[in-house]
Formats: C-alpha cells, sequence, structure tokens
C-alpha cells in the first residue's frame, strides 16, 4: 500500500501518545525496544502484532480495558461489553467510529428514515450507527434485534427508505413484507455489515435495483472500509492504515491472502496498533474511478483461528469452553455453524455420560456467546479432532 504523508503524521501522533499514555504500549515498546519518536509507517513491522484472539485474555487480566486505554474510564462516552468478553471503549472525538465518514460517502442523510436492526444492549452497533444517522439529518427507527413481524409493519406504516443491519435479516424481511403486504418493498437503500453478502442475495438485491452497500467494521475498532458503487471491493477508509500479512506478521504482496492487520489513525482513546482483527483478505487491484485507492481489499474469506461470526456476533474457543465448564457430564464438544436458508444456523454436538439440563444451557449460551443455539445433538466426537467451533458455512 501506498505511504501518504497525512497518514504518516496520524501515525506519528498516534504512536507517541499510546506511548506516553496507555500502559500496554508503552510497556509493549519498551519490551521490544521501539522509540515512539523515530518509527515511521515504513517502519512498521517493528512493532509486534496484538492479536484479537489475545484481547479476552488481556482484558481479564487488566480489567476493564487491557491497559490499552489513554484516558480514564469517566471520560468516555460509552462503555461496552462484546462477545468474549471484551470491553469496548467509546472516546469523545468526533466520529470516533468513522460512521458519519461513511454515511456521506454512501449517501446517507436529511430526507432518510432509516430502520436500525443492530443491537442496542451491551454491543455498540447499534448505537453507533443511531448517533451518526440522528447527527447526519436522518430520522432512526431503532428496532434493534427482535421481531421481524414488528419490524415489517414499522417499514410499511412509517414507511422506512433505509435500512442498518445483517444482508440476511433484510433479505429476510423483504420476504416478509411482500408476503404481508403483497407490495414492492419501500426500503431502496441498505448499509450491511456483520457477516459476508451471499451470491443469492446479493442478485436478489440487484434484481429489486436496491442499493445495498456492505461496510466492514468491527467491535473495537469502527469503520476500517466500505463498498461504493464499484462493487466489489472495500475502500480503505482515512482513519485506518491496512496491512496484509503472513502467518509470520510479515507483508505480502498484493493479490494474496493473509491476516487483515490494522492500526487506528485517529483514535486516540482506545489505540489499536498493528492489530490483529483474525480475518483474511487481500488486496485487489482497483477498477473504481470515483477513488483514487490504487488497491482496494476484497471480502473477508475467512479467519486465521477457530473465532467465527455469527450473525453478526463473533464467538470465542474461550466462550465455548466457560459454557461448557458448569456441565460435568460433557466429555467432548463441538459448536457447528452452518448456512439454511441464508441463515447462519447454530448446532451443539455433545458427548455425555449422563443426562443433563438441556435448557440450562442454551440460557446460558445466550449469556456468555450472545447468540441463540438452534439445536443440540448427541454424537461421538473424533478424539482427533480438537477444534471447539467448526464454520461450515459457504457464501
Amino acid at each position: 500500500m501506498a505511504l501518504s504523508q497525512t497518514k504518516n503524521k496520524k501515525f506519528k501522533f498516534i504512536i507517541k501518545h499510546a506511548s506516553q499514555f496507555s500502559k500496554y504500549y508503552s510497556n509493549l515498546f519498551e519490551k521490544y525496544s521501539i522509540n515512539s519518536s523515530e518509527i515511521e509507517l515504513d517502519k512498521i513491522e517493528k512493532i509486534p502484532i496484538t492479536h484479537k484472539s489475545e484481547m479476552p485474555e488481556l482484558h481479564k487480566d487488566n480489567l476493564p480495558f487491557g491497559n490499552l486505554l489513554t484516558t480514564e474510564k469517566t471520560e468516555l462516552k460509552h462503555i461496552y461489553l462484546s462477545p468474549g468478553p471484551i470491553y469496548d471503549a467509546e472516546g469523545r472525538e468526533k466520529d470516533y467510529w468513522g460512521i458519519e465518514y461513511v454515511l456521506k460517502k454512501l449517501d446517507f442523510g436529511s430526507g432518510d428514515i432509516v430502520l436500525n436492526s443492530f443491537s442496542y444492549h451491551l454491543t455498540p452497533a447499534g448505537l453507533f450507527f443511531d448517533n451518526a444517522l440522528v447527527d447526519a439529518g436522518c430520522t432512526v427507527f431503532p428496532a434493534g434485534v427482535g421481531n421481524s413481524s414488528v419490524a415489517v409493519q414499522a417499514i410499511y406504516d412509517i414507511p422506512c427508505n433505509a435500512f442498518i443491519g445483517t444482508p440476511s435479516y433484510l433479505y429476510s424481511l423483504k420476504k416478509k413484507y411482500y408476503e404481508f403486504f403483497k407490495k414492492p418493498f419501500p426500503i431502496t437503500k441498505a448499509i450491511v455489515a456483520g457477516e459476508p453478502v451471499s451470491e443469492t442475495i446479493r442478485n436478489d438485491f440487484n434484481k429489486t435495483k436496491m442499493d445495498v452497500r456492505g461496510v466492514y467494521a468491527t467491535a473495537e475498532a469502527g469503520l476500517i472500509g466500505y463498498e461504493c458503487k464499484n462493487f466489489p471491493g472495500f475502500h480503505i477508509a482515512d482513519r485506518v492504515f491496512v496491512e496484509i500479512v503472513d502467518a509470520n506478521g510479515k507483508k505480502i504482496p498484493a493479490g494474496k491472502s493473509g491476516e487483515v492487520v490494522i492500526t487506528l489513525l485517529s483514535n486516540y482513546t482506545y489505540p489499536l496498533i498493528r492489530y490483529g482483527t483474525g480475518d483474511i483478505a487481500r488486496f485487489i487491484t482497483s477498477d473504481c474511478h470515483l477513488e483514487n485507492d490504487l488497491y482496494l481489499l476484497s471480502s473477508i474469506e475467512g479467519r486465521v483461528d477457530q473465532t467465527v461470526k455469527i450473525r453478526g456476533m463473533f464467538v470465542y474457543p474461550s466462550a465455548v469452553k466457560e459454557l461448557l465448564s458448569d456441565f460435568k457430564q460433557i466429555k467432548r464438544a463441538k459448536l457447528v455453524v452452518e448456512r439454511k436458508h441464508e441463515r447462519d444456523y447454530v448446532i451443539l454436538f455433545l458427548e455425555i455420560e449422563s443426562d443433563m439440563d438441556y435448557n440450562k444451557l442454551v440460557l446460558n449460551a445466550k449469556r456468555i456467546m450472545k447468540i441463540k443455539i438452534d439445536s443440540i445433538k448427541k454424537a461421538k466426537i473424533d478424539r482427533d479432532d480438537d477444534r471447539l467451533i467448526e464454520d461450515r458455512r459457504r457464501f
């Protein structure tokens, strides 16, 4: 990736700020003899990667933010809790998550009535989209995650012309709307995130000329990239520097797949420097004439570990271990996610020694992993398979 002087200047400021005010980064830089006043973007590989998979333990050891925070907790705007568990900090910087930036890029603003279907409970997506939409001049219906029949009725009654949420949920609302009212779907544009857009769903949206754009964002980092009209590929937001690296943390050439590693250039409150997202993607040559990017970021191709994103929520192997720890009857277990009818379907396979309370297990899954288990099946689990999570989905 080309290194701009503007991004390098922002990077140098972030490095200096983090070294002074974040205990985690000051310790990291000291351990690896990194001089924060000298390092620049072209030397960024000197900084070791902090992996997303490390964050639950990092936070647990130094609650609530793993010593990454550069300010007092009382100076924050919000504190969220994502599966892991990981506490997410929201500072008071303008457009902290980068969502106002992408709303302007994708023509969301005054005159739009937007159904926001992301959760407003614990995790940041619902509120960080809500605040940015309101500031952009939109009117928001805060549907959150819940009853699709109520959401469909609201789309009809109000009506809503825009949508924020996962692509599979938008697809299901569109189908249900026609079943209820036998009329064209009034939503004409949408921003979707949290899961890939399958070919089936993409084709359905295109047939009805619905303008649907994907964004690549995470709960701890906010916006990383966005799709423009010239799909495919994500334009990388100005607020972030992205690397694609191999298993040793070394940059790899465009066109080859590796882990997405990000450095936030505008977040002073909760800096993320060489943060390994765990997502696998690659740089692709840009044919887009709307922006000056030489490369785009491809769609997410997979994960480097067992962590999976289910219905927009990350589920970690450590969370599965925690879920199972209360049940001594379980000898082995595996959480499997499949794709059925354009929806994530979660199956928990159990090898058990005696009867157990399955209702308690399901309730604990909602509490610990923030997801619903669709099916529990007794099974003999291969002793040579040490995976706690298996992703069988094909998008």
